[in-house]
């Protein structure tokens, strides 16, 4: 598998000076490809700790270079990666653009892994964790199952709920489930394959109102085709309701002491936001924005959308920085 050394960019979407990229093995053997700017522009230390991106399906590290730079302005060093199957680390198909995961408690591995192999020795403290969708799943279960000293932590439309959906859950679940027990785990979930990350008109895309972020994101895939991923196959979303799954069972809420801040999208059409405001009740320490008119991908929306998200997020970990 090559390990390319340097970040994909184009002109619209430059990297953030003092970026380096790192490739780590997990004991299991997966390639992950990792981001970091251990200090600030110009070179010195930051003060203020380190913020941890961790992203969502189909996402990739360069995608947040416009969250990166934002942080590193308010004092932040920033680390980023891709989670396997996704961006340039390692895939779990072969196949250029099949959304798939053998077991999502690779995505904990690897966040744990990537933590204490590279980050905390080479970025400042405290840690924090802004994460989005699945990285929000992720984090939830890094929090509730490992022992990291992540200080508090953001989640961006987490994924506590996939849906609305076509058909009732059970009845999803359930196929994913049997076609995954008779060998089709790393097929097409239905209509996967009619999904193309470089041709979709903006008018059909699910997650943003932003026309210029949605661009930038496609001219990035378009320049660097290996960055994308598409579809889900059954073999996602049956490790995907797992997960959820997993999520909600009695009392794993419940035991998350961490801070954090929850996001919502009332717009949003690939996760719950009812299924968000259940997790609030039962979550200790939790507060929440919600932006009714924000579709899934609260970060890369419309300013009017997204600014109100970001200060939030601003304020929430300034107040445990000191």
């Amino acid at each position: 598998m090559a390990r390319p050394a340097d970040f994909k960019t184009i002109p619209e979407n430059q990297t953030p000076p003092g970026g380096e990229l790192h490739w780590l093995d997990e004991p299991d053997g997966a390639a992950l490809r990792t981001a970091l700017w251990p200090t600030l522009p110009g070179g010195t230390s930051s003060t203020k700790g380190t913020i941890i991106i961790v992203p969502g399906k189909a996402e990739f590290i360069e995608k947040y270079f416009e969250m990166v730079a934002h942080y590193q302005a308010l004092g932040f060093a920033v680390a980023a990666l891709d989670l396997r199957g996704q961006g340039l680390s390692q895939r779990e198909v072969d196949h250029p653009t099949k959304g798939h995961i053998e077991d999502f408690t690779n995505f904990v591995d690897d966040v744990e892994f990537v933590f204490n192999t590279l980050i905390e020795k080479k970025c400042p403290a405290p840690y924090f964790i802004v994460a989005h969708s699945m990285g929000g799943n992720v984090t939830l279960r890094l929090l509730a199952e490992r022992n990291l000293p992540i200080r508090a932590a953001a989640l961006c439309a987490p994924m506590t709920g996939i849906g609305p959906l076509a058909l009732p859950k059970f009845v999803i679940r359930t196929i994913a489930e049997a076609a995954r027990f008779f060998g089709f785990a790393k097929t097409w979930a239905p209509g996967g394959q009619l999904y193309d990350p470089f041709t979709q008109p903006f008018e059909h895309n699910l997650v943003t109102k932003d026309r210029r972020r949605w661009l930038v994101n496609r001219k990035t895939l378009r320049a660097h085709r290996e960055l994308a991923q598409g579809s889900a196959t059954y073999g996602w979303v049956t490790e995907a309701e797992r997960s959820i799954a997993r999520l909600n069972t009695t009392g794993y809420y419940e035991k998350i002491e961490t801070p954090l801040l929850i996001a919502i999208a009332g717009s949003d059409r690939l996760v719950n936001p009812a299924s968000q405001e259940i997790a609030i009740t039962r979550l200790p320490n939790v507060e929440r924005i919600r932006m009714e008119e924000g579709e899934h991908e609260l970060l890369m929306e419309r300013d009017a959308i997204r600014q109100p998200v970001v200060d939030a997020i601003d304020a929430f970990i300034d107040r445990f920085v000191a």
